[in-house]
């Protein structure tokens, strides 16, 4: 994340929150051909998910229920398009073809508050 919240134009600062900062939203897409995930491949996901969260970079992530083209999205603190492509791509599950990343830069409300739980190791 940027040192401190996004500046906003003047014309427009009155009328936005004054603590959004720059992300990167990558959605977890079907290739052309969907390929069932392994048990063992989904663990890995998690896993490599689990670690990115740790380490500060996953500010937030989830699968859609629809049952859709996307199957899922990651909000991602970045500095930029290119490292949070790395990040993204760097997943077990898009490296085995299972899911294509479709990334797009947001502007988002401070995500720091935001925490992710998980079970003790």
């Amino acid at each position: 994340m940027s040192a401190g919240p996004l500046a906003m134009p003047p014309a427009i600062a009155p009328f936005v929150p004054t603590n959004l900062y720059a992300y990167f939203i990558a959605f977890l897409v079907n290739p052309p051909s969907p390929i069932e995930m392994a048990p063992a491949l989904f663990q890995a996901h998690q896993a490599y998910m689990r670690g990115q969260v740790e380490a500060g970079r996953y500010k937030a992530m989830g699968p859609l229920t629809d049952d859709n083209r996307i199957r899922g999205l990651i909000i991602i603190e970045a500095s930029s398009l290119e490292e949070a492509r790395a990040l993204a791509e760097a997943d077990p599950a898009v490296q085995a073809g299972v899911f294509v990343i479709e990334l797009h830069p947001a502007i988002l409300p401070d995500l720091s508050p935001v925490v992710v739980q998980y079970a003790p190791r």
